[in-house]
């Protein structure tokens, strides 16, 4: 556009006298936009420079940067829209991705399985545009921003990160996806029907057997404080319960093993009682004792008893979740600790369908847009015995075919098991672990996964399902630091429209990742298997010569083995070598 002619010098000349006239950044930046996109950096530096501190200072490449991005988004020399200005962060990639992992700790918050909101307008934060914007997952905080700001400061200390400050840390949590953890209900179904739903029917219960009592019986009711007793019960479950647990413990109530075991090897010699955890029997039994004394119809008696029935059933549903959730936790950590050179241990999921979008649009143009599903796996390994935990990442997307299916996901595993055993020829083992979602825990991948060494040398050992909501892992924060790179990578004037612009944006800036794209091949899709009888109750799949033995909890107990020859007549032949 501009050349060396008369009329151009002129022009440039007169901008460059208004860029130093005024004193406002923001004013450079609008009137270096008129020229930045047709002249180079440094052409851009010998004519434009204002005084700063009494010294002439020649415009930076940030400003010339930003000047172009005004430009695309606003056009040469116009002025911004409130709406589209955004705030500039002295925030490194570095300290924001440390964040993200931190706030994603087990320590921290809690995912919900299904709950989401928006982070939009009034509702949005700093901290929810750079993990995407728009609707996300909500965050349950288990502290208060004041104690979250401590144990982040000394993490970072720990770690030698350069935290950030506390206000700016402070106004990221504001968002509307971050919410205190006061409730059980939204963490997943569980925690919200057997959790918070039982006690709101525990308390109307009692509200009714106290007005029973009043109208038809003489003296206080024995049930007058049963309130206050369920509400203090509720907060230990949500509380200090699951950080009482252990493998073994002279406590029964604290004893995983022997709340999940038929028969525990700790047998029953448990010596401690747990005055909290005894409480869920408690006021069950004071309960069933006062319709026992109330003065009323045998037929109302039954009614009211199978009420109680039900209330101390999802309570037993939902201690049982928070044991298993903890007991499978830890099965991973202590697999993690004990890794040896030669086998690895992956963890798989999908990231929420990642969205192809321009630079700048506006936002009424996304509905209806095609979004591509990005299913990740994390790898450690170590390559030397007692040598350092290595992570790696395998992020696999397929930009025409967004259902999440069985077949969906062992092409993804299939994908990343050859790119994983390509990169390191020493890996001969794997154990997974992933939720316990209908696109893993499924009879067709259970059957299919048997084939896994034969398709690319990797034998995997064992498949294990975390509890709902409990198998929270660093591949949750990979994710959101993959959008953020994402982010910067359109900030610097770029659009996300194809999956090459997904693999030219995350390359270089995640370390340890893989990102590469599959074509999922419909036509040669399997039929699925028949159902395995009972796979609900399974969440640990370990794979013999003999077959696949299956188990309610990660190693524990005999299990049950399935023989190759009766999977066999589950599978269709074609599921085998697809």
């Amino acid at each position: 556009m501009f050349s060396q002619s008369k009329a151009d010098t002129n022009i440039i000349q007169g901008l460059s006298l208004a860029y130093a006239s005024t004193s406002s950044s923001k004013e450079r930046v609008q009137i270096l936009s008129s020229v930045a996109p047709h002249l180079d950096n440094k052409t851009l530096k010998e004519n434009f420079s204002h005084m700063k501190d009494g010294q002439e200072v020649s415009c930076s490449s940030h400003e010339i940067t930003k000047a172009r991005l005004h430009y695309n988004q606003h056009g040469a020399a116009a002025t911004a829209s409130e709406e589209k200005e955004t705030a500039t962060m002295r925030t490194s990639p570095e300290q924001l991705a440390f964040l993200v992992q931190f706030l994603h700790s087990p320590e921290c918050t809690e995912r919900s399985s299904y709950k989401t909101a928006d982070c939009k307008g009034k509702k949005r934060s700093w901290l929810s545009d750079i993990l995407g914007g728009g609707t996300q997952p909500v965050l349950y905080l288990k502290h208060n921003k004041e104690k979250l700001f401590s144990m982040y400061h000394k993490k970072c200390e720990e770690t030698g990160e350069k935290p950030i400050g506390r206000t700016l840390f402070y106004n990221g949590l504001t968002a509307a996806n971050f919410h205190q953890l006061t409730e059980m209900a939204g963490l997943c179904n569980i925690c919200t029907e057997s959790g918070a739903e039982n006690f709101d029917c525990l308390n109307k219960l009692a509200e009714k057997l106290e007005l029973h009592w009043l109208q038809n019986n003489k003296g206080q009711c024995p049930i007058f404080n049963i309130k206050e007793r369920a509400k203090s019960l509720k907060g230990y479950l949500l509380g200090d319960f699951s950080n009482h647990l252990k493998n073994h413990d002279e406590c029964a109530s604290h004893c995983m093993e022997w709340c999940l075991s038929d028969k525990p090897q700790c047998g029953d010699d448990h010596i401690n009682n747990c005055l909290n955890c005894n409480e869920r029997w408690l006021i069950v039994e004071d309960l069933r004792n006062t319709v026992d004394q109330l003065n009323c119809l045998s037929e109302d008696k039954d009614t009211l008893k199978s009420e109680i029935g039900i209330i101390e059933d999802n309570l037993s549903k939902y201690i049982s979740h928070l044991i298993r959730g903890k007991y499978q936790r830890d099965c991973y950590m202590k697999e993690v600790a004990n890794l040896e050179p030669g086998h690895a241990i992956g963890v798989s999921d999908y990231m929420m369908k990642l969205m192809f979008r321009r630079l700048y649009e506006p936002q009424k143009d996304r509905f209806g847009k095609k979004r591509a599903s990005v299913h990740g796996v994390m790898i450690l390994y170590r390559e030397e015995k007692g040598g350092p935990i290595l992570t790696e990442y395998h992020d696999t997307f397929s930009e025409n075919d967004d259902t999440q299916n069985w077949f969906f996901s062992a092409s993804c595993l299939q994908e990343s098991a050859k790119s994983l055993k390509s990169l390191h020829p020493q890996i001969t083992s794997l154990t997974l672990w992933s939720d316990n979602g209908a696109h893993y825990k499924n009879s067709s991948l259970v059957i299919w996964l048997q084939q896994l060494e034969e398709l690319t040398g990797i034998q995997l050992k064992r498949f294990s399902n975390f509890e709902a909501q409990k198998g929270k892992t660093k591949l949750d924060s990979h994710y959101a630091t993959l959008k953020f790179a994402l982010r910067q990578h359109m900030k610097e004037g770029n659009n996300v429209l194809c999956g090459e612009d997904i693999v030219e944006g995350t390359k270089g800036r995640l370390r340890g990742t893989h990102v590469y794209p599959i074509e999922i091949n419909r036509g040669a899709e399997p039929s699925a298997a028949k159902t395995l009888t009972g796979i609900s109750q399974y969440g640990d799949f370990e794979y013999t010569g003999n077959g696949i033995v299956m188990r309610e909890n990660t190693a524990l107990g005999e299990g049950k083995l399935y023989t190759k020859a009766l999977l066999n007549t589950l599978a269709k032949k074609q599921l085998y070598n697809y």
